[in-house]
């Protein structure tokens, strides 16, 4: 508190000083909450897409429609339109050069199941000319893709897609950190006819709430499939994404309207790897909040000390006026 008003808890705000001697000339003060539960990140997540098929070279974004998405932060507002086969990496990019106060990062991952075993090969990467063939990958058994997994990371250097094995030795979970989109082109079944299921999942490694587009099979007809990765938007203030495309496959983001969402600093849990990684982004957003606060105030601060210097100067001359009048030898 400071003069008995609460200053910390979001009730300081719409304050007027007086600065000047006409009227309108006043500076106002706000002081938004700082409590646990007031404070922290506020967050909005793309919808993660796939893209299966025969002939497939790209993510399939703004394939058939073009999409325009408007990104509304508290420092502007700005509207986006990328271009057929925007990866989520290029998506975040382009939030993140608008200076909307919304910073973006973005990660692509995906789960590879088998349903039927044999030998096969499939070239892997971020793009359509840019892939690098993984060569003969031989599976006994639909449950042991231990195989699959080393032969991704063999050539990961290449492609910057790692691989670890998932909930158990039957899944193998892809993952670009950078957002890039995981491309796998032709699958070859070159024993037996075995059948691979691409799964796109969210950046926290888990499967998409809602919408279409989740699997791709990849088999003797169908050979492609490229994910696109999830967009995480993070901000000190409340924002809204909207978009004038909402197709499953073609669009970032299946609903037309959406406002962030807080997760707050008294929310953090610690129990769970994800849920640190995750504490870490809330609480860097609120200390970039405080700062934020501290720098307003800070300006704040310097006005009125200009403020008072002025009517100081002011009070010095005036009073050496009155000095000099009343010392005026009026006889003379």
């Amino acid at each position: 508190t400071f003069n008995g008003m609460n200053i910390l808890d979001g009730s300081f705000k719409g304050k007027q000083f007086q600065i000047g001697a006409d009227s309108g000339q006043t500076l106002n003060v706000n002081v938004d909450s700082a409590a646990a539960n007031e404070i922290g990140a506020y967050t909005f997540k793309t919808n993660v897409q796939i893209n299966g098929g025969a002939d497939i070279s790209d993510s399939g974004i703004d394939a058939t429609t073009d999409t325009t998405y408007t990104i509304s932060g508290y420092k502007n507002t700005a509207n986006i339109s990328p271009s057929d086969g925007t990866s989520a990496r290029d998506f975040a990019d382009l939030i993140n050069a608008e200076q909307t106060g919304v910073e973006a990062t973005a990660t692509t991952k995906a789960s590879l199941t088998m349903t039927a075993a044999g030998t096969f090969s499939f070239d892997i990467g971020n793009e359509n000319g840019d892939l690098v063939s993984t060569g003969n990958v031989d599976v006994a058994d639909a449950s042991d893709l231990r195989g699959v997994r080393d032969a991704v990371n063999a050539v990961s250097a290449a492609t910057g897609i790692t691989a670890t094995m998932g909930e158990n030795n039957g899944e193998v979970i892809l993952t670009d950190r950078n957002g890039d989109d995981i491309g796998i082109e032709n699958f070859n079944q070159l024993d037996n006819t075995p059948v691979m299921t691409v799964e796109t999942l969210q950046a926290d490694g888990s499967q998409k709430a809602s919408g279409s587009d989740n699997t791709a099979t990849l088999d003797g007809t169908n050979a492609d499939a490229y994910v696109t990765g999830q967009v995480e938007m993070t901000s000190t203030e409340t924002f809204n994404v909207s978009a004038d495309n909402t197709d499953a496959g073609n669009s970032f983001v299946e609903t037309a309207s959406s406002s962030a969402t807080l997760s707050s600093v008294a929310s953090i849990d610690l129990t769970t790897a994800q849920g640190a990684a995750d504490a870490i982004k809330v609480l860097d957003s609120a200390l970039q909040k405080i700062s934020e606060s501290r720098s307003d105030l800070g300006a704040v601060s310097n006005r009125l000390d200009s403020t008072i210097s002025n009517l100081t100067n002011i009070s010095t001359n005036v009073e050496a006026a009155r000095s000099g009048i009343m010392d005026a030898d009026f006889a003379k």
